[in-house]
């Protein structure tokens, strides 16, 4: 992270709104304002399913007292305002990708939201409007989404400068610019440069480490995250790392993968290995069935607090519902057992070579 920037703007750091605090950690010299896709209606946390989504910014301890956070627009878009001649409004935005069937109507939506901003500080304001836009505006294929963005930027005079290929498909061959920023025309001279950071990774095909790779999924709300910023801090504030050039750019950014890595590794919990369940023996009908009613009724005893008490409704519906799967598991085996014996006495009489094996 580069401290001679004085801002940044997030898109899709993929936290809840519980844990929106956790951008605090990314460096002590930051302050932070974020939106996640439940911040309307949050999620708590013991139904928190996999992140995504979420636009965030961070600005330098320095420039708070300039800086007010405004409450405008919907979960894909965060305001800031900070003081100046003129006042600047500035905005990370995260517009929906093409995928998702309602993604037209959201991406309408957020277009609105942005019409009713830029419309209210415009007169009065500098806006800057930046972030992923998941779609080519500038040199991309014609297409409806394209067109609205670029509607959007004709009815208020927006602009914005090409910077190459910004988003690089997983096939590894299809690249494309999706991340952009807009201002108004009227405060192009202000506009210096706009560049993209571009970092050279040095990566072989099929390349092959002896180092294990570090894969465990960390539950941040069972460790001490005031050690593990404590630790990040320490390790950053002792390390010298001057950005000169690109060499040095790497450098830095695998000292900082490094330290995190690190302290990941010092908080998080010793994993605990045990025996792998084992599947059942035997299936039907009966048993998917009583298998759907566990899982109801531990989901409804999960949902209504995890109660333990032997009165309490929800746990005695978990404990018939597995009393009840049980019962029709031992049920089918011995079935079976019986099915099998006679197939033997049968085989004795009809087929010796059966009973024989």
């Amino acid at each position: 992270m580069k401290e001679d920037v004085y801002i940044y703007l997030l898109q899709e750091h993929w936290l809840f709104d519980c844990q929106l605090n956790m951008l605090n950690e990314i460096h002590s010299k930051y302050i932070r304002i974020g939106k996640s896709v439940d911040t309307d209606d949050p999620l708590p946390p013991i139904q928190m399913p996999r992140g995504y989504g979420g636009v965030a910014i961070l600005w330098r301890k320095e420039l708070d007292p300039l800086i007010s956070t405004l409450k405008a627009g919907n979960s894909r878009i965060q305001c800031i305002e900070i003081e100046g001649d003129p006042n600047i409004i500035i905005v990370s935005l995260y517009l929906p990708c093409k995928g998702p069937t309602n993604s037209t109507q959201e991406l309408l939506e957020c277009i609105d939201e942005l019409n009713e901003i830029v419309c209210t500080y415009s007169n009065t304001h500098q806006i800057i409007i930046g972030g992923d836009f998941n779609e080519d505006i500038i040199n991309g294929a014609s297409s409806q989404k394209k067109k609205y963005i670029n509607d959007f930027m004709q009815d208020h005079e927006l602009s914005s400068n090409e910077t190459g290929h910004t988003f690089i498909h997983s096939n590894g061959k299809d690249a494309t610019a999706i991340d952009f920023i807009l201002y108004q025309n009227k405060y192009s001279e202000n506009i210096i440069d706009i560049q993209k950071l571009n970092k050279k990774l040095n990566i072989t095909k099929n390349s092959q480490t002896s180092a294990k790779t570090f894969n465990k999924r960390i539950k941040w709300d069972k460790i001490d995250t005031g050690k593990y910023a404590s630790l990040i801090s320490t390790e950053i504030s002792s390390t010298k790392c001057k950005i000169q050039n690109r060499e040095d750019l790497e450098s830095g950014f695998n000292t900082l993968n490094n330290i995190i890595i690190k302290a990941t590794k010092d908080i998080a919990p010793n994993s605990k290995i045990g025996k792998k369940k084992p599947k059942l023996q035997v299936m039907n009908e009966e048993i998917r069935k009583a298998i759907s009613n566990k899982k109801i009724a531990f989901y409804n005893w999960k949902s209504n607090g995890s109660i333990n008490d032997p009165h309490n409704y929800y746990l005695k519906q978990k404990k018939l519902t597995t009393y009840e799967l049980r019962k029709q598991c031992r049920l089918e085996i011995a079935i079976r057992r019986i099915n099998e014996r006679q197939k033997l006495i049968d085989s004795k009489v009809t087929d010796t070579k059966t009973f024989l094996e």
